[in-house]
């Protein structure tokens, strides 16, 4: 097991992302009951956590894949964190965006046969 490893705790540079993604979405998720003034409910505030860890990583991962430096992954995740659902949606719309177009695509070649 990865945790049991001490070489993965000796260097910090594999756990920041994960401490950095697990705090935005703590703080994200809490601000969206306090910007709007609405009581808490426990199972949204897990909900905007939840969204929160996942567009962290997601982004963190798309960052990676550019190699781009450490720093800027880890802030870039810790930011889409803290949006959480928000950043989500844009991630939808952008996937869609270019679903749209290769279908456009694939339609275009098979007028053509």
């Amino acid at each position: 097991m990865i945790w049991r490893d001490p070489e993965f705790w000796n260097d910090l540079s594999q756990i920041a992302p994960i401490l950095l993604i697990l705090i935005s979405a703590l703080a994200g998720g809490a601000s969206s009951f306090f910007k709007e003034n609405k009581p808490f409910n426990f199972f949204e505030y897990l909900y905007e956590v939840f969204s929160g860890i996942v567009a962290g990583y997601i982004t963190y991962l798309i960052l990676h894949s550019f190699k781009l430096k450490y720093g800027i992954c880890v802030a870039g995740s810790a930011i889409a964190a803290y949006f959480g659902t928000k950043i989500l949606i844009i991630f939808y719309q952008i996937f869609i965006a270019r679903l749209n177009e290769l279908i456009k695509f694939n339609k275009e070649d098979r007028k053509g046969n």
